[in-house]
């Protein structure tokens, strides 16, 4: 299906500093006059405590009512608006109040250091002429819940980005109609350049295909302040020629930033060309200007781990020191697989073996090669 048009979003709240103390004290007011009646008013005066209820709850209401006024907004958009901001930006501590005499002690939740590592996804109607990629609306929802259980077993914080995310970006309406409206591209290819936005807008980081499969750690931890080469926009599934396929990439957000530019100006070049993608911007980028991104050989093609038999400590050998292994279509079409096994196997397949791997296979964490030149330097 072609992407659809973005639900409207409520602006902005846009308070001013002295709205928000002005309202702070007087939510603090409330709180004051909650405890007082909560917990000091004797159970013989219920009838003056349901009252006093009464009157916090018009208390509330009119701060929600004044708060609503200073925006120019409705009480029902602002409460909109709240809650859409709670669901956005869920901490990651947990309070429990575990301590004697209701003393609070504090739990940081599972997920609290761990890095956050992103794909991004945007269902499309897989029988969309030029768009059939094999898969069916239930294997790309199973696909999408193995990536999220692989990555997060293997330490990470996995999240799915959409064009949600991809819309905040301020350079957004004009990648979409550029690329919709003067490129010889599917929605499929148009997804591929916008999610460079998306990471942006969340502040960088780490990405991974929904096909791509962890496999051994960072020996600094996958955290932003800890990203390969210092931070520069680096692809990790390297190819025998110029180029890298952007299966698994990191980088800061201005550096996701510049190479978002980057391949919509390369794809601006060859708007005349029969075919174009982000994955051929790649390959030209490096070709005309090398060294605009780094390039590690860190992701693994699947095609070379099917082998069609259980691993010994010399297939191992294929995933020493490497990030990811890659499920692309290539694998299942070059590699071993039982029979009658398609593209939309794949969850199962890929779950399949990292399960052997995991058992047969030791940790060897990955290295960036900004470490490595390091290493070489002081050595010699």
């Amino acid at each position: 299906m072609v992407v659809t048009s973005l639900p409207p979003r409520m602006p902005p709240l846009n308070i001013k500093r002295k709205h928000w103390t002005a309202f702070s004290l007087l939510c603090i007011a409330f709180f004051l006059v909650d405890y007082v009646f909560e917990d000091n008013v004797p159970q013989r005066q219920m009838t003056t405590a349901t009252s006093a209820a009464t009157s916090v709850e018009s208390i509330e209401a009119g701060l929600m009512s004044a708060l609503a006024a200073l925006e120019g907004i409705t009480v029902e958009e602002l409460e909109s608006a709240i809650a859409i901001a709670v669901k956005d930006h869920k901490p990651e501590f947990e309070f429990e109040y575990e301590g004697e005499g209701g003393e609070a002690e504090i739990s940081v939740s599972e997920d609290a250091g761990r890095p956050f590592i992103f794909t991004f996804f945007h269902q499309l109607d897989h029988e969309h002429k030029g768009q059939r990629t094999g898969m069916t609306f239930s294997a790309d929802e199973a696909l999408l819940q193995a990536w999220k259980e692989a990555w997060y077993d293997a330490g990470w914080k996995p999240r799915v980005l959409t064009l949600k995310e991809a819309a905040m970006h301020p350079d957004f309406l004009q990648f979409n109609a550029t690329l919709h409206d003067h490129m010889p591209f599917g929605e499929y290819d148009v997804l591929c350049f916008l999610r460079h936005l998306a990471m942006v807008e969340v502040g960088g980081g780490w990405m991974a295909d929904y096909d791509v499969f962890p496999l051994n750690p960072l020996k600094n931890g996958g955290h932003n302040a800890f990203l390969p080469n210092g931070g520069k926009f680096t692809a990790y599934e390297e190819l025998l020629g110029p180029g890298a396929v952007p299966s698994l990439v990191s980088g800061t957000s201005r550096e996701w930033n510049r190479m978002a530019h980057a391949i919509y100006q390369d794809a601006i070049v060859h708007r005349n060309e029969d075919f174009w993608s982000d994955f051929f911007s790649f390959i030209d980028l490096d070709k005309e200007r090398p060294g605009l991104y780094e390039i590690e050989d860190a992701v693994v093609p699947g095609r070379k781990v099917l082998t069609g038999h259980h691993w010994g400590p010399a297939d191992c050998k294929i995933t020493d020191g490497k990030l990811a292994v890659h499920f692309a279509h290539d694998a299942i079409a070059r590699g071993q697989t039982r029979e009658g096994e398609t593209l939309a196997d794949r969850p199962h397949i890929a779950r399949h073996w990292r399960g052997m791997w995991k058992q047969r296979c030791d940790v060897v964490p990955f290295e960036d090669i900004s470490h490595m030149h390091k290493t070489e330097a002081t050595e010699a």
